[in-house]
């Protein structure tokens, strides 16, 4: 599978500044860690291992994904802590 998949065509144009291609289990900095990407996109090599599986044809695969989108969280964080501050402000306004 990691042959079909574009990994840098997913860095440059959809995640651009929050992925960086890697393809090992273990994050980068963990102990064990392998950081070189041995895999890119090359979809006739992938074809023919399928076929030497016996899945010439292709298979079905049913996926569990997030839902949401790390910058959404990060947003929310960002107007939780401004709003805390407008509401810090507020109260500390003199009355009139």
């Amino acid at each position: 599978m990691k042959w079909l998949i574009d990994y840098h065509g997913i860095q440059k144009n959809v995640i651009r500044s929050m992925y960086k291609v890697h393809q090992a289990f273990l994050p980068e900095g963990f102990r064990g860690a392998d950081n070189e990407n041995l895999y890119h996109q090359d979809v006739a090599k992938a074809k023919a291992l399928l076929a030497k599986a016996g899945l010439a044809n292709g298979f079905t695969v049913k996926m569990d994904v997030r839902n949401d989108y790390p910058p959404v969280q990060r947003d929310r964080a960002g107007g939780a802590g401004q709003s805390r501050a407008r509401q810090h402000q507020g109260a500390t306004r003199p009355e009139r």
